[in-house]
């Protein structure tokens, strides 16, 4: 058989942040194909000025791809994914001269792609604004917490129907996020639904890995007798960090060697701070901001568990990433964490906004036994590079014969 040339696009150098969504998929998918396929990827690189226009080499981690980035340096107005769709215009007959095998595309921003005589697939990661824009009861409830939540509807009308125009050039959209709202599209959505093939995240288990918890507090300076509480995630309403701290303040009186550590930023930073110190918690909860991807696993395998109260969420990467690195999770039910832990085994799920639900979950967390480490670890394996690209891969073949 003769070598498969596969064509991937995404609005991304392939490089950025090393471990977080669908950067992350793209180039770790990119790495797994390329060991079947001849890959070329289509991407924008903001840190080389003059290699516009035209294939050139680009090396991934050690790794060379055939690079094409179509943004010419030139503003324009018309914001995402119009710009794209120009640009796309003026390079159209020297990507056509590349003729793919199958056409890959990792955003919307890229769906004029799909109109070349090859088999194309779509890759939806996460649908936040469509779930908006089609009334999804668990994200509407919320939608007063939502930044710009018009915009966002409208927005998500928006792609709803760029996706519906170029519906019939897809033979797959595969999708990332969790199955209610799979479900709840395909309802809405049935002509979409027919062509939706649910595909996991790809988590970086060799980063996010178990180490000595002694060691790791050693690092960070933490106290090696207490218990530990990890929230990751940005400080905004739809994460509910305030609902934790409550949640904690109950918990302290129960188990009082215990800390509550905070990593990220966001809106309700201030506001944190503020209910810290009106609880009397200054000393046992820590705001330790924005933590480098590189030193996340050591707070991961430093705590006892990882809490995230989201009152929306697709799949949580985080929630991930700490059971990577042998962590159990007490998670909301927004986050469809059912479809990959086993309750009471590496960790719990409780009704959103319930504080009473949280102090009791993590009061069973103290009770989990060392072996709790090794089972969490296997379930964030299902998510390496090697399982969820083979299952990509055996998806794409058959797009072959179409």
């Amino acid at each position: 058989m003769d070598v498969i040339r596969l064509l991937m696009a995404m609005r991304g150098d392939y490089i950025g942040e090393p471990s977080k969504g669908g950067l992350f998929f793209a180039r770790e998918m990119a790495f797994y194909l390329n060991e079947y396929m001849e890959v070329y990827l289509i991407g924008e690189d903001k840190r080389y000025k003059w290699g516009k226009g035209f294939w050139r080499g680009k090396t991934i981690n050690g790794k060379d791809f055939p690079f094409f980035d179509p943004y010419y340096n030139f503003p324009l107005p018309l914001g995402r994914p119009l710009d794209t769709f120009f640009y796309l215009h003026l390079v159209r007959e020297k990507l056509r001269s590349l003729e793919p095998d199958i056409i890959y595309l990792q955003e919307m921003d890229f769906l004029p792609l799909s109109g070349y005589p090859k088999p194309a697939v779509l890759h939806i990661h996460g649908c936040f604004k469509e779930m908006l824009a089609l009334g999804y009861p668990p994200l509407w409830e919320v939608r007063r917490f939502l930044p710009s939540p018009r915009v966002n509807y409208l927005l998500g009308l928006f792609r709803l129907r760029l996706l519906k125009r170029y519906l019939p050039l897809l033979s797959k959209i595969f999708i990332s996020t969790n199955s209610k709202q799979i479900a709840y599209l395909k309802e809405k959505e049935p002509a979409i639904g027919a062509k939706l093939l649910p595909v996991p995240l790809i988590i970086d288990s060799g980063r996010f890995q178990p180490m000595e918890r002694r060691r790791a507090r050693e690092i960070l300076g933490l106290p090696q007798e207490y218990f530990i509480i990890l929230f990751v995630g940005g400080l905004d309403p739809l994460k509910s960090p305030p609902l934790l701290l409550q949640s904690y303040a109950k918990f302290k009186k129960l188990v009082p060697k215990s800390l509550l550590i905070f990593v990220g930023q966001g809106s309700l930073e201030e506001l944190l701070h503020r209910q810290r110190e009106k609880l009397g918690l200054t000393e046992d909860v820590l705001f330790m901001g924005r933590v480098p991807n590189e030193r996340l696993p050591l707070f991961y395998n430093a705590s006892d568990v990882f809490v995230l109260p989201s009152l929306y969420e697709g799949i949580s990467m985080v929630a991930l990433e700490a059971l990577a690195c042998g962590t159990p999770i007490v998670v909301t039910d927004a986050i469809g964490a059912s479809e990959f832990i086993r309750e009471g085994v590496q960790g719990f799920i409780v009704k959103r906004a319930n504080v009473e639900a949280i102090v009791e979950a993590l009061w069973k967390a103290t009770k989990f036994e060392p072996e709790t480490r090794e089972l969490c670890r296997e379930v964030a394996l299902q998510f390496s590079r090697e399982k969820v690209g083979k299952f990509v891969y055996e998806n794409l073949l058959p797009l072959l014969s179409e």
